[in-house]
């Protein structure tokens, strides 16, 4: 009769703990969204995600000029000093593209910013800019979230900050765009990463006809996890390069801007972090004002080997435990 007594106390124990506790768990759920709305209203994300369910971005940065005035090259530049990565979809038809590259220029006003414009080319036949390697990058890194936003994987205008916030289409989410843009710029990147990218050129490197025949060397392996020891996650990146104009005349848009700025006319996924290649980049639409570009991105990943049981295997785990201790005090 006392070992049933026994039982008996140590089961109403448990079932009156694990009641506390799953009534403390219900306030906090209900509690949590409450608080963060109260406590902060300025923290309302104005953007989407930019990669469907993926912990990453862009950073980097490091533009060198490629005119012909311009000289040999070696730039070298640490994490803090990394500009707000802009990725902005566009045409030369579009309308409401001028409307919200001038907000968001707005909302940039002097901060240390990298602006990149790819314009829309597949299937186009009003814009001359932009081709099949700029068409793939943004539908790689964005296709995803920008079909659930827009529908589509590429619509004008869509912009990217730092590779992580969507500002789809033209309408504000807040009360205006460009307090939707100033709120997401101002979050920064959120990269887990620290130490420093390099890029380096030498012009006229072979001895080809083309003047645009350039030695690019760069560097990015030194940009690491700011993860020192026992990291539950692990951040892979990728570089690019990618060959912006900074200004080209085209009267012929539609959208009557003339000349567009930031013209991105072809990307090249680098091979590896580290490494040297000789490469002839494409001429600009006119003038002398082209540039090289140096961007990283970076996923974050879960490792395989980290293991840490969920809710539901830690009550498993609890309720063996208590079974077990039941089970040996009707033993003794």
């Amino acid at each position: 009769m006392h070992n049933k007594t026994e039982v008996f106390n140590i089961l109403h124990l448990f079932i009156t703990s694990m009641r506390v506790t799953i009534s403390l768990m219900l306030a906090l759920f209900i509690m949590i969204p409450i608080i963060s709305v109260t406590s902060d209203s300025s923290n309302v994300e104005t953007w989407d995600d930019a990669r469907h369910k993926r912990d990453s971005g862009t950073v980097g940065g490091i533009s060198v000029s490629l005119s012909n005035d311009s000289s040999d090259q070696n730039i070298i530049m640490d994490f803090e000093d990394f500009p707000t990565i802009v990725e902005t979809y566009t045409a030369t038809w579009c309308e409401n593209c001028v409307t919200v590259e001038q907000t968001r220029d707005q909302a940039l006003d002097d901060k240390n910013s990298t602006i990149i414009h790819y314009h829309r080319h597949y299937y186009e036949t009003q814009d001359p800019f932009g081709d099949n390697t700029t068409e793939n990058r943004w539908e790689l890194n964005y296709g995803t979230a920008s079909t659930i936003a827009l529908g589509a994987s590429r619509l004008a205008p869509t912009t990217i900050l730092d590779g992580e916030r969507m500002h789809p289409g033209h309408r504000p989410k807040s009360d205006s765009l460009k307090d939707d843009f100033v709120t997401s710029i101002s979050v920064g990147s959120t990269a887990p990463l620290l130490g420093n990218i390099s890029l380096s050129i030498t012009k006229n490197y072979s001895n080809t006809n083309s003047e645009n025949s350039t030695l690019f060397s760069w560097s990015t392996s030194n940009l690491v996890s700011n993860c020192m020891d026992s990291c539950s996650n692990s951040v892979s990146t990728s570089a690019w390069l990618l060959f912006v104009e900074d200004v080209a005349y085209f009267p012929e848009g539609s959208n009557d801007l003339e000349y567009y700025h930031h013209v991105l006319h072809h990307v090249v996924l680098l091979d590896g972090l580290d490494g040297t290649m000789e490469y002839t980049y494409p001429s600009t639409w006119d003038g002398d004002d082209m540039s090289a570009i140096l961007i990283v991105d970076w996923v974050e990943k879960e490792n395989d080997d980290n293991f840490f049981p969920g809710p539901s295997i830690s009550l498993t785990l609890v309720c063996v435990l208590v079974s077990s201790l039941v089970y040996s005090k009707k033993k003794q």
